[in-house]
């Protein structure tokens, strides 16, 4: 019902720092909406939330909370290496809104990405990937948005196919983008962490990927075996298919070839 302090907040994000450390923290700006209703922010249920007043649009309209969630994320940084991610762009001039709203509050601005997440951001990816320090793909909004599919509506969720060609293609949109721009790129929700999909990330060049901690190991696994030619190969093939269930048969067909090459190694050595 209350929401954190900008101390509590420091706190927080400070034993982040430190128990991830040397390694840099990427924090996300308040995400608040769509499925995560905060109650202090006065948010209620809409009929359509995924598309109503959450992320970014709620950030703009209460600049203090977001001064205070900046400025805390600055002090628990304290000089060490870290970024913060921009939910819910839309276009470069909410970019731009958010970077200036920040910069009023801190003098030596992080750098700053962009979340790819919504359709429209799409059509001004090469704007958006010149001016954000890097990109992310929000994998969950970016297939329901462009499917049109809300994922919590039982009865429309086998709309809802992380395979689908449109998806695929979108990201291997933002990955042109990144890339053009000499910028990093990851790649997070279901579909990063899906075992099934690591060989398109690879064969696209993402280098990072966002997953929960449960599917590391698995992924770590997978990608030692994966070969990068092949990946390549077959994500060019993916990309000029024109159905779900083609793609996923063609990385149901690799996967299978990978697991018995595996097998086959271990009975070698």
């Amino acid at each position: 019902p209350d929401l954190p302090g900008e101390d509590e907040q420091y706190e927080l994000y400070a034993r982040v720092v430190r128990e991830i450390a040397p390694r840099p923290v990427t924090f996300r700006l308040l995400d608040a909406g769509g499925d995560k209703l905060v109650p202090a922010l006065g948010q209620t249920r809409e009929p359509n939330p995924f598309l109503g007043y959450r992320s970014l649009r709620l950030l703009l309209d209460h600049p203090d909370i977001l001064a205070a969630q900046a400025r805390a994320i600055l002090y628990a940084l304290d000089g060490t290496a870290g970024r913060l991610l921009i939910p819910m762009v839309s276009s470069l001039g909410e970019f731009r809104a958010v970077r200036a709203e920040l910069a009023k509050q801190i003098d030596e601005l992080p750098p700053l990405g962009a979340m790819i997440e919504v359709p429209s951001a799409l059509m001004q990816l090469d704007a958006i990937a010149a001016e954000a320090d890097f990109l992310s793909v929000g994998t969950n909004d970016l297939t329901q948005h462009m499917l049109a599919v809300d994922r919590t509506n039982a009865r429309v969720t086998r709309f809802y196919d992380p395979y689908h060609p449109a998806i695929v293609r979108a990201i291997h949109r933002v990955a042109e983008s990144a890339q053009k721009a000499g910028k990093p790129m990851s790649i997070c929700g279901e579909m990063a962490a899906n075992p099934l999909l690591l060989p398109v990330w690879l064969g696209l060049g993402v280098e990072r990927i966002s997953v929960d901690a449960k599917s590391v190991p698995v992924l770590r696994a997978l990608e030692a075996e994966i070969d990068l030619d092949r990946a390549r190969a077959a994500t060019r093939d993916i990309l000029s298919m024109e159905s779900g269930p083609e793609i996923l048969e063609r990385l149901e067909s690799m996967a299978r070839r990978e697991v018995l090459e595996f097998l086959s190694k271990r009975r070698l050595t």
